[in-house]
């Protein structure tokens, strides 16, 4: 169902150009280089007259008339498919990690600390008349059914409870509130797990197929994992940014609502 304007929220038409943009810059355009990359990687070890440039540049001007729309096609197409595959693999890579974090720490949820600070923030009277309205909410003051930790969800998320909250004030944010979503947090985040693959492939192509002194062939692996690393440590500091900011904004719109109700009544 689509939101009316009326509501602050987005209908679909609208959103779609937000989704386009997250499809370009974190899976079509890292698959590019992805596809660029695994083209060099094989090129290099393929058996072919003179240098590896010369002959990718070779088979490219000799694509003419309708071989150009072909090679485009089938370019967009692969390069989709392989920068799909690549920011899964980062999101699944995530969530193992952040799954071993919480076994080493020993906190199931983190949900329940966020919520107190909520409470802090708007008030008990205000966040007890939250948790009456959405009943999902119950579950982070023990009062509902405790779900459990299930196999993981979209984006290497683990399906526990802290998970359906979060989806379900981000949801609510996105349907009703303009001003409170999250958009440019999840195309951060999109973006940045798009970058793996490419960063990590390229540092072999350096290694591999690079003319450069051998010493800076050898740093590029270890440079380009210590930059995997430093994307992953930013996904996951944006990944329990988002959570908390989707239940602070949650409250922060009931709040504001109730505040204007009060003045509009006054």
């Amino acid at each position: 169902m689509e939101a009316s304007d009326k509501e602050g929220g987005v209908s679909f038409s609208e959103r779609l150009p937000f989704y386009v943009v997250v499809q370009l810059v974190s899976v079509l355009l890292p698959g590019a280089a992805l596809l660029t990359e695994v083209t060099v990687l094989g090129i290099h070890y393929a058996r072919h007259p003179g240098t590896d440039l010369g002959f990718l540049v070779d088979a490219l001007s000799g694509i003419r008339g309708a071989g150009i729309v072909l090679f485009a096609a089938v370019g967009v197409s692969g390069a989709f498919v392989l920068g799909y595959l690549s920011r899964e693999l980062a999101f699944g890579a995530m969530g193992r990690i952040e799954r071993i974090s919480r076994r080493w720490t020993r906190r199931k949820h983190r949900a329940p600390e966020s919520w107190q600070r909520v409470r802090d923030l708007v008030g008990d009277k205000t966040a007890d008349a939250l948790v009456e309205q959405h009943h999902v909410l119950k579950l982070l003051d023990g009062k509902g059914k405790d779900l459990g930790i299930r196999s993981g969800a979209g984006g290497g998320h683990v399906a526990d409870t802290s998970l359906e909250v979060f989806a379900y004030s981000k949801l609510w944010l996105r349907g009703r509130s303009a001003a409170f979503r999250l958009d440019f947090v999840e195309l951060e985040i999109n973006v940045l797990a798009g970058l793996l693959g490419p960063v990590l492939l390229f540092a072999v192509d350096v290694l591999v197929v690079g003319d450069e002194p051998g010493a800076v062939r050898i740093t590029a692996v270890p440079v380009g994992l210590l930059l995997c690393a430093a994307v992953l440590r930013s996904i996951r500091r944006l990944r329990r940014t988002e959570r908390w900011e989707a239940l602070r904004n949650f409250a922060f719109e009931a709040a504001i609502q109730q505040a204007e109700s009060k003045r509009a009544i006054g």
